[in-house]
């Protein structure tokens, strides 16, 4: 994991930066593809445990979900003590 300190002496990852973005990225395409109808049908269903279950035909939703799933995953997972690139 490539870190580097900031003036705030807090320490800075590059790549959890890195990941979060890929995340947002494939939301706003995701979301792209299913407004503009592109991708064809595909059956996409997740279930976990008793408390959600998603179903979807399209595959513009399905990358939208996963890509705002992966930016969620790796903001609230942050090693501790390190932070992300932002502007201050």
């Amino acid at each position: 994991m490539t870190k580097v300190k900031n003036a705030g002496g807090r320490k800075v990852s590059i790549t959890h930066t890195l990941i979060i973005w890929t995340g947002i990225l494939l939301a706003i395409f995701g979301a792209l593809v299913a407004a503009l109808g592109l991708g064809g049908v595909t059956t996409f269903t997740f279930k976990w445990k008793d408390i959600i279950e998603l179903n979807s035909t399209s595959v513009g939703i399905v990358i939208m979900i996963t890509g705002v799933v992966l930016a969620w995953y790796q903001a609230n997972h942050l090693p501790k003590g390190v932070g992300v690139l932002m502007k201050h």
